[in-house]
């Protein structure tokens, strides 16, 4: 099934998807993510929120991201979320982000940073929009909406202050201000940054749906916070902290995602993919993004992209992108890593081929994470003028709900470490795998042994290989009475690398064949319940449908 959508030169097509949340069959320019399902959904929304997927606040769970310096604000700052709630009966506040969080007041202890919160029935409404700061003495400079917001829609709230003026704005339209004769934010603790209860304590539970968070070191002004509603338009000047739910991509979600991401670019398009396809043929996916390179480029956008020798096609490609003025370097690594804006970045195990764009069984994320932003703009910087590769071995996944982390060369510690602790589950799925030996200085059999090891302790293994894969592994995995399949089709390719190891998913280019130190790889490790059971889905759809069984 296939047709045109909403006259965007956009086709429907049935295939398998990833996402939880479904509406309607049309495409989303912005924030597109799938369920197991035959069409192409969105997100319908009857307001100007369209960002969707969203973090779902249950009352138990919450996002915290650790202290550091810059998020410690003083006299210019800028707080904003997208929020959505029924609440109705809390005696307390509801807490939608925070740093420093409530607590006793007064000097020598922990007072609130910023943040934003509804009202409770302890100050008479339930429901209204309140935010704001403690100083060091603990005295409170609070604005508070006058309507409530808990009509279960989205609004879009944002906190500002320019060293003397606090103002709230919801839904665009300044509703409250306070002259604080030049107080200051007691800033001086190390307090995470909170969304969806509170930062000091496991108290004011947030119930309810947010997304977006923004955190600048400046106030902004009433028309970017009113073009930032009604347009879509977000400043990154002086942004020091954006969290929004990370998107899990398949094959086809991601062509999709990423050749409407390049038709909206408006001023950078760098990209490093393992193999770029060149053809004449324009309707081929992997000319259609080419194709869509160059238009960016002719309006002023500055596009860049290396490849490997690999690339299909290669001589013609180079002519291509010579003649259309596009520059291009040619560099071995095995990353896929498309940076769009500075302001989302698309990491996985697609590289730009019809195989890998239509038909094999992929997986990508793509995360408008700061943090991997600056780490994949440096990455590809690194490639592009030093023909070098960065290793990043950080893996500070904190937390039980919501965490990520950039890896290189930390995948294996990380991902061995995590195999060795495992206490419930393991989902992998792998395209390359080097031959098992007995070797204890070959990592991919070691991470082989630990997958076993976790095995025999108990742990809910199951493992979907790709024809690929070689005899002497699927010999090992049968011997340890390991459930394992091959992909469903022996003419669909499985070149996924992925792996749910009970709340921890990993994401990316690593194959299990000696290279998993390798700074040629990129991946993310993250802890997220929207991401574990959009993987476990397609994990068991592809379990599911496959008959093709190698152990037991």
């Amino acid at each position: 099934m296939k047709r045109d959508v909403c006259g965007m030169g956009i086709k429907e097509y049935s295939y398998v998807s990833l996402s939880k949340k479904i509406s309607i069959i049309i495409i989303s320019i912005i924030g597109c993510s799938m369920l197991i399902t035959s069409t192409i959904p969105v997100y319908a929304s009857t307001t100007n929120y369209n960002y969707a997927p969203y973090f779902t606040a249950t009352g138990s769970n919450f996002v915290s991201i650790p202290d550091k310096q810059e998020l410690r604000l003083t006299t210019n700052f800028t707080v904003s979320a997208w929020f959505k709630t029924t609440m109705n009966n809390n005696s307390q506040v509801a807490i939608i982000v925070n740093k420093g969080g409530f607590g006793a007041d007064g000097s020598n202890v922990v007072d609130m940073n910023y943040g934003i919160w509804l009202t409770g029935s302890n100050q008479g409404v339930i429901g209204k929009v309140q935010a704001g700061f403690e100083d060091a003495n603990g005295r409170d400079y609070f604005v508070t909406s006058p309507n409530t917001y808990n009509d279960g829609q989205w609004h879009y709230v944002v906190l500002t202050y320019d060293g003397s003026t606090l103002r709230l704005y919801v839904d665009g339209s300044l509703v409250s201000s306070l002259s604080t004769n030049g107080a200051v934010p007691d800033y001086n603790w190390d307090t995470p940054l909170t969304i969806g209860k509170n930062s000091l304590d496991n108290s004011r539970y947030f119930i309810g749906d947010i997304d977006e968070v923004r955190v600048y070191n400046r106030a902004l002004n009433a028309q970017e916070v009113s073009d930032a509603f009604s347009k879509g338009i977000f400043t990154t000047d002086r942004l020091i902290t954006y969290v929004s739910m990370p998107i899990l991509l398949n094959n086809q979600d991601y062509y999709f995602d990423v050749l409407e991401a390049i038709k909206q670019a408006k001023s950078k398009i760098h990209i490093h993919v393992y193999q770029v396809e060149y053809t004449s043929d324009t309707t081929k996916r992997p000319r259609i993004l080419l194709d869509e390179l160059v238009n960016a480029k002719n309006r002023g956008v500055d596009v860049r992209i290396s490849f490997s020798d690999t690339s299909l096609n290669l001589t013609d490609l180079k002519t291509f992108l010579n003649n259309k003025g596009i520059p291009y370097k040619i560099h071995d690594s095995h990353a896929k890593v498309v940076v769009i804006d500075d302001k989302v970045v698309y990491i996985g195990s697609s590289n730009w081929r019809t195989s890998s764009l239509q038909y094999n069984n992929e997986n990508n994320l793509k995360s408008n994470n700061i943090d991997h932003i600056n780490k994949a703009k440096t990455y590809i910087d690194k490639i592009w003028y030093e023909n070098k590769t960065v290793n990043y071995t950080d893996d500070n996944l904190q937390g039980n709900y919501y965490s990520e982390v950039f890896l290189t060369g930390g995948y294996y510690d990380s991902v061995k470490n995590a195999l060795d602790n495992a206490k419930n589950r393991v989902r992998l799925i792998m395209k390359w795998w080097k031959n098992y030996t007995t070797d204890p200085n070959d990592t991919a059999s070691e991470l082989t042994r630990a997958l076993a090891n976790a095995y025999k302790r108990g742990v809910d293994v199951k493992v979907i290989i790709d024809d690929t894969v070689p005899q002497s592994v699927r010999d090992y995995l049968k011997s340890q009475g390991i459930p394992t399949k091959l992909d469903p089709s022996s003419s669909q390719s499985t070149h996924a690398k992925s792996i749910l190891i009970d709340n921890r998913v990993y994401i990316g280019s690593h194959n299990w064949n000696g290279g998993e130190k390798s700074t040629w790889e990129t991946g993310i490790a993250l802890i997220n319940l929207e991401i574990q059971d959009e993987y476990q889905r397609y994990f068991d759809t592809l379990w599911n449908n496959s008959s093709r069984i190698i152990s037991p």
